[in-house]
C-alpha cells in the first residue's frame, strides 16, 4: 500500500505522546507530521488535514519552537477557522498554553480513536 496522510498522522502523533516519557522522538514525530502533510490532496477529509496541522504546531511547541508552532497553528485555523482545537492553541500565552498542549498529549487522556471524519470517502 502507499503511504497516506492518516498512517503518517497517527505514527506522527505516537511519537509527540511518547516523547516525554521514554525516547524523546518529538523531532520524528514533526518529520512524519510534516510528511502527511505533503501528502494531503483535495480528496483528504479537512477534519483530517485540521488535525495533522494541530498536531505539528503541538510538536514544534514541544520543541520550544514557539514561533513556528504559532505560524503552522495561524495558517491552519484560517484554513480551516471553525476548529476549536486550533483556536484553543493561538489564544491562550505562556504556562496557558503549556497546560493546552500537554493536555492534548498527556498519556493519562484517553486518545480518540474513532475514524469518524477522517476516512477519505469512497
Amino acid at each position: 500500500r502507499r503511504p497516506s496522510v492518516l498512517a503518517y498522522y497517527l505514527r506522527g502523533l505516537i511519537n509527540l505522546y511518547y516523547n516525554r516519557f521514554i525516547f524523546k522522538r518529538t523531532d520524528k514525530g514533526v518529520a512524519d507530521l510534516t510528511q502527511a502533510l505533503s501528502l494531503v490532496t483535495t480528496d483528504t477529509p479537512a477534519a483530517l488535514v485540521a488535525r495533522v496541522y494541530t498536531a505539528l504546531g503541538d510538536g514544534y511547541f514541544r520543541l520550544d519552537n514557539l514561533a513556528k508552532a504559532r505560524e503552522i497553528w495561524s495558517a491552519a485555523l484560517a484554513k480551516f477557522p471553525g476548529d476549536a482545537a486550533l483556536r484553543s492553541r493561538l489564544e491562550p500565552q505562556g504556562q496557558r498554553l503549556e497546560w493546552v498542549v500537554g493536555a492534548a498529549l498527556s498519556a493519562d487522556r484517553r486518545v480518540d480513536t474513532s475514524l469518524t471524519d477522517l476516512l477519505e470517502q469512497p
